[in-house]
């Protein structure tokens, strides 16, 4: 579907206004918006970015320095002079690394007072100040880049997740899951979902409207209702610029670019038909998730995972990334049970150029211009944060 809600071959068709971008796209404008529909990447094998086979900077240890002995990693960011920062959520702290990976110093510990921490769950960079959000406390607390605590604020709205910043410091916020009431019935569901603005007071300044995640509503004796997702199901992603925010809600192929006020200013498509959800697939999922359980918990969870609703299709993709240079970073759909880390790139005009290959287990937190950051895990489960030299020919 398109942004209009047209089916995408009815877009192509709608008009003699369709003009070749190149040999892989295609471009026209539809009511003031820009509709960009890729058939296949503009690279060539000889100009195709890739990464490196190894690490230019690693921060992590098996054993040693504590300093260095990373635990329930929720976020990294390389700042403009090339020092790290660090969210250890296992300590409650953030830490400092120099561009070199060694360690400067470490803020924050666990509690609610200023400058503490619960859940500290991503760190943004803006201006001169890190904004760090505490998902348990629902709370915003601002930090000088050298990590002398400034001021904090909540954000009143329970369960919602920390999306992005635009460059006027508002912050967008997006649910986890729907809130189930017992009007939805029993079984698989997709509803719309506010995203809401937020000053740096903590006021809420706005709203958009998307589709929330896919989930399994389900019904007890005695008036009980949940509400999960699982790894299968749909999901909306969001991916927030200075001035727009990137939205993918999985129905289709289809990137949608919203500039702040609101406004749809571009569509990304690829003409990709969706994969079908198998019974196998199912199976291998749930054999991947099962093993990470304690054995005695595998039976039922495999019971468990089999008796929900799965649905039709799979997502088409699982993550979006902007680089400091503003190409768009889409992550092919993966799960437990794919090793493979593919992200779709697209320049700023929204031409697709091509995939690159991650390393596997690394989740990409930063694309900078000649780089990429993230957490990876090795075979002992221990966690490090890495950079990779992400490699452009030609330039």
């Amino acid at each position: 579907m398109n942004a209009n809600g047209l089916p995408l071959l009815a877009l192509l068709s709608a008009t003699g206004c369709v003009t070749p971008a190149d040999h892989a796209s295609l471009v026209r404008d539809s009511a003031g918006v820009r509709i960009v529909v890729s058939n296949s990447g503009a690279w060539t094998k000889a100009d195709r970015w890739t990464v490196a086979q190894t690490p230019s900077v690693s921060i992590g240890t098996v054993s040693g320095d504590p300093v260095y002995e990373l635990s329930g990693v929720t976020g990294a960011v390389r700042l403009d002079d090339g020092r790290f920062v660090v969210v250890n959520a296992g300590t409650s702290e953030l830490r400092l690394y120099d561009p070199n990976g060694s360690y400067l110093g470490s803020f924050g510990r666990d509690g609610e007072g200023p400058g503490e921490f619960r859940r500290p769950a991503a760190v943004l960079p803006f201006a001169d100040s890190l904004l760090v959000w505490d998902s348990r406390l629902r709370r915003m607390s601002v930090f000088t880049t050298a990590g002398r605590f400034v001021r904090s604020f909540r954000i009143e709205s329970a369960g919602f997740t920390l999306a992005g910043r635009f460059a006027d410091g508002s912050l967008l916020m997006h649910p986890r899951l729907l809130r189930p009431t017992l009007e939805m019935g029993d079984g698989l569901r997709r509803d719309l979902a506010p995203y809401v603005l937020y000053s740096m007071d903590g006021d809420s300044v706005g709203a958009f409207t998307w589709l929330g995640a896919e989930v399994i509503i389900r019904l007890f004796e005695g008036g009980g209702i949940s509400a999960a997702t699982r790894s299968l199901n749909r999901q909306t992603y969001a991916a927030v610029t200075d001035t727009s925010v990137f939205v993918g809600s999985n129905e289709a192929y289809v990137i949608e670019e919203y500039a702040r006020d609101g406004q749809l200013l571009r569509s990304l498509q690829r003409p990709i038909a969706a994969t079908p959800v198998t019974d196998a697939r199912v199976a291998r999922e749930a054999e991947a998730i099962a093993l990470r359980l304690p054995e005695e918990r595998r039976a039922s969870f495999r019971q468990n995972w089999q008796d929900m609703p799965q649905p039709s299709a799979l997502p088409f993709y699982s993550g979006l990334n902007i680089s400091a240079d503003g190409h768009l970073w889409v992550k092919k759909f993966s799960s437990l049970g794919d090793p493979n880390d593919t992200w779709s790139v697209f320049d700023p005009s929204g031409r697709l150029l091509g995939q690159v290959e991650l390393p596997e287990g690394l989740t990409l937190y930063q694309v900078g211009d000649d780089y990429v950051l993230g957490r990876w895990r090795d075979d002992l489960d221990v966690e490090y944060i890495v950079m990779y030299e992400l490699v452009k020919p030609g330039r």
